[in-house]
């Protein structure tokens, strides 16, 4: 929707050793990236409002995969 390449480009982890558990890391799954996550860097203004819009208008309680993605493995 806002950049033109594929799921598989990317990948994520949520939390780390160091950090508290609500820190997402998205990063490029290319060695030295593609220049995709420093395109979607400089357009967060208008990424995360839209997927804030798009979460509140799930009608699930608790989000479902299709709006928050897949479940974190320790829940």
């Amino acid at each position: 929707m806002f950049l033109t390449c594929q799921t598989q480009d990317f990948s994520h982890s949520v939390g780390c050793h160091n950090s508290s558990w609500h820190t997402l890391f998205i990063y490029e799954r290319y060695a030295l990236g593609l220049g995709f996550t420093h395109k979607a860097y400089e357009r967060l203004h208008d990424i995360l409002p839209t997927v804030l819009q798009h979460l509140q208008a799930c009608d699930c309680e608790e989000g479902c995969p299709v709006c928050v993605g897949k479940p974190l493995r320790t829940f």
